[in-house]
Order: C-alpha cells, then structure tokens, then sequence
C-alpha cells in the first residue's frame, strides 16, 4: 500500500474520530454538513485504493463502497 493511501485513510479515520468526539462533548453541530463532508473524503479514499481494490472487497462501485463505511460506522446512530 503505498503512503498516499495511508494517509487518506488516517484523514478520513481522523474526521470520524473529532466528529464523534464533539457529538460525546455536547457540541452539537448540524450532522448533514458534516457527513455530507465524510461522504466527500470517503469517495476519495475509494478513489485512492483503485477500483480493483474496491471490486476485490466486493463492492461494484466506489459510492457503494463510500456508503457501507458510513453506515457500518458509528454514525448511523445519529442520523
């Protein structure tokens, strides 16, 4: 895996990461411009894997795949 993929993957754990902890904090901020944004960095990590990589775990598409992660994520629980 080379380094670029790494880092898009530690930028998009990054954002979910500060998200939940402002949601556990009690800063409440509108959820559909925030998600709206992690759909945006999770295409892009689609993007950076490739599309063998995406149709190898079994995802025809990198917005299927951008939608499993957001809703096997913690936040679907809030939406």
């Amino acid at each position: 895996m080379c380094k670029h993929r790494n880092l898009a993957a530690a930028a998009v754990v990054r954002k979910l990461t500060v998200s939940i902890w402002h949601l556990l904090m009690g800063h409440h901020t509108d959820m559909r411009e925030t998600i709206a944004h992690l759909v945006t960095q999770l295409l892009k990590l689609a993007t950076l894997l490739g599309k063998d990589t995406i149709n190898q775990a079994g995802f025809a598409r990198r917005d299927a795949f951008a939608r499993h992660l957001l809703k096997s994520s913690i936040l679907h629980l809030i939406i």
